[in-house]
């Protein structure tokens, strides 16, 4: 957390976090696609049930997005679950062989 390579949002309510999310970059080798090599695994995206569908989900990854373009990092990776599919989808994530990928 010190390098600035992994950071952590949250959502709360009355002193109750409500969602969380979190971006991780990760360094792997330079290619054709990604001069730098960085990109960005988000992770940990939850929002309690009852909180679900009032778009606190979007902001945070709204958030993660900014982020991941400030930092000039334009490969982002995610593992999700049926049920946050859509939001991913709604953000231009497309599914891959086992996660969706996004390029900004």
């Amino acid at each position: 957390m010190e390098e600035g390579t992994f950071l952590a949002w949250f959502a709360e309510s009355n002193d109750e976090i409500i969602a969380t999310s979190v971006l991780s970059i990760i360094e792997k080798p330079p290619h054709l696609w990604n001069f730098t090599g960085l990109e960005v695994y988000i992770m940990n995206m939850y929002t309690k049930p009852e909180w679900r569908r009032k778009g606190i989900g979007s902001v945070l990854l709204e958030k993660l997005l900014e982020e991941a373009k400030q930092r000039g990092i334009h490969q982002i990776t995610l593992h999700t679950t049926p049920d946050g599919k859509l939001l991913y989808e709604k953000f231009g994530f497309k599914q891959g062989h086992h996660e969706m990928h996004l390029s900004l």
